[in-house]
């Protein structure tokens, strides 16, 4: 059965009752390591204050302080508790106070405390203990992004993307901040460079390679990542979506969609808002071109895999030109919003 909880076809809660009965059994109580083992396996379904409590137990039954400790400061950050965060950070140093690691677990809750100094310093003296040690440096990255230094903190997501063994989010961040700073062919360069020679597998990282894409005017490619990363996406079941990618990949499909010549050419037809209808019976309430059944969805769908409207009105004839126009009318602002 433990074999199965390690693969992942048996609860953590079914688990947990199984060993908690044989303990029963035995007339005894679990291990530390037991509870640890069950801490492992509630983290990774996503229950935190499970895998704290268990961690908690482990502790009570003789467990490893360190390491349980700053286990538990790491669950409590992921929580947003950062004060719990830090003050088993603390316990942690206490045993150990030069380990590097948890003085990065430090570092991100003072972070997220806003007390910038105090994390920084956590992280400067994690990077002094061990240089090579690559999350205090991405920690203090998003430290000084978030101070609104972008210079300083690309300095700091490139050295750590330069790591042999840079981890994924290293790249993200290295290429997310050159997109902040508006440099998309580095950005571009960066992202091909990561994907293809090294071989960085993230979804996310592929989103800001479409961004690149599509800013720099290749529009064409950057529409077939978009929709390959969607399709990829959407296969995935929810809480195996990575953080954050739903949101980033609409804004890519805004930008793809500001970045088409029919969009770019075409200014506002008056009454345009008349050709745009909504009706509840009528696909479910989507906006549709008035007199049919062709959603203005679908219409922007055709523009960013590359048809002219020209190509669309020929595809379906009883609409017009002025509708398709209508259609990249219909969201204009809010897209224009959206993607900045």
């Amino acid at each position: 059965m433990v074999k199965k909880a390690l693969a992942g076809r048996v609860p953590a809660e079914r688990m947990a009752k199984r060993l908690e009965n044989n303990a029963k059994r035995r007339g005894g109580i679990l291990s530390f390591q037991a509870h640890q083992f069950l801490a492992y396996l509630f983290e990774r379904e996503g229950r935190e204050p499970d895998a704290v409590r268990h961690h908690r137990r482990a502790l009570i039954a003789g467990g490893p302080a360190f390491e349980i400790n700053l286990s538990i400061s790491g669950l409590f950050g992921r929580l947003g508790k950062y004060q719990d965060s830090i003050e088993y950070a603390g316990k942690a140093l206490q045993e150990r106070p030069d380990d590097p690691r948890a003085l990065t677990v430090l570092g991100t809750s003072l972070m997220n405390l806003r007390r910038f100094d105090d994390a920084r310093a956590a992280f400067q003296q994690a990077l002094r203990l061990n240089p090579d040690f690559v999350l205090p440096l991405l920690g203090e990255g998003i430290l000084l992004r978030r101070q609104g230094r972008h210079d300083e903190a690309l300095a700091d997501f490139k050295r750590a993307a330069g790591h042999p063994d840079a981890p994924t989010e290293s790249w993200v961040l290295f290429v997310g901040q050159l997109g902040e700073l508006e440099r998309w062919d580095e950005a571009l360069d960066a992202a091909e460079s990561a994907l293809e020679e090294r071989g960085v597998r993230s979804p996310m990282l592929r989103v800001f390679h479409a961004t690149a894409l599509a800013r720099t005017g290749r529009i064409h490619e950057a529409t077939r990542e978009l929709l390959s990363i969607s399709s990829e996406t959407d296969a995935l079941k929810s809480e195996k979506r990575p953080a954050g990618i739903t949101d980033a990949l609409e804004h890519l499909r805004n930008i793809v969609f500001l970045s088409h010549p029919a969009v770019k050419r075409t200014e506002s037809y008056p009454g345009w808002q008349q050709r745009i209808t909504k009706q509840a019976r009528i696909l479910v309430g989507k906006p549709v071109i008035r007199g049919t059944r062709i959603s203005v969805e679908l219409v922007i769908d055709l523009l960013a895999g590359g048809q002219t409207p020209e190509e669309i009105v020929a595809r379906y004839p009883h609409i017009s030109i002025e509708d398709v126009y209508a259609c990249l009318d219909h969201d204009r602002v809010l897209l224009r919003k959206v993607a900045g």
